[in-house]
């Protein structure tokens, strides 16, 4: 949650309000989210989806977080891939957006490994714990 920008959840209300609004943007069509295990084991590892959804402009922002002990295994690099191509081929999308901290290179090389490009920066443009934060966005055009 270091690069995230909105509190962790630390109780069981936090986690609900947390599925609540997930469900709630589901069902108006303004965003899903998927649940990431291991095959063969339920437990939750991570998280992927689209939110800020922009239908009239055939896009979309991808998200996404995983639990450290599972990073480096290539298993967000699957998620994300599976998702683009959900949202491409699916959605109908033209493009996917993705908004990152630029201090967050893991997540940055991730996009740019699979085909993102970083089309700006934003300086300052986010106020999160008591700091501005600058904010880097990438996109994907459909193929």
């Amino acid at each position: 949650m270091a690069h995230i920008g909105r509190p962790r959840a630390t109780t069981f209300q936090d986690a609900e309000n947390l599925i609540t609004s997930i469900a709630e943007g589901r069902s108006g069509n303004e965003g899903i989210t998927w649940a990431l295990t291991l095959c063969g084991d339920e437990t939750l590892i991570g998280t992927i989806g689209y939110y800020r959804l922009k239908l009239e402009h055939h896009r979309g922002e991808i998200g996404y977080m995983l639990g450290f002990e599972h990073w480096g295994k290539g298993l967000m690099g699957e998620a994300l891939e599976a998702a683009v191509a959900c949202g491409f081929e699916r959605f109908k999308f033209h493009s996917i957006e993705a908004v990152t901290d630029p201090r967050n290179t893991a997540s940055n090389k991730l996009l740019e490994r699979h085909g993102f490009i970083r089309e700006g920066l934003f300086k300052e443009n986010f106020f999160w714990n008591g700091g501005f934060q600058d904010s880097a966005v990438y996109s994907r055009l459909a193929p």
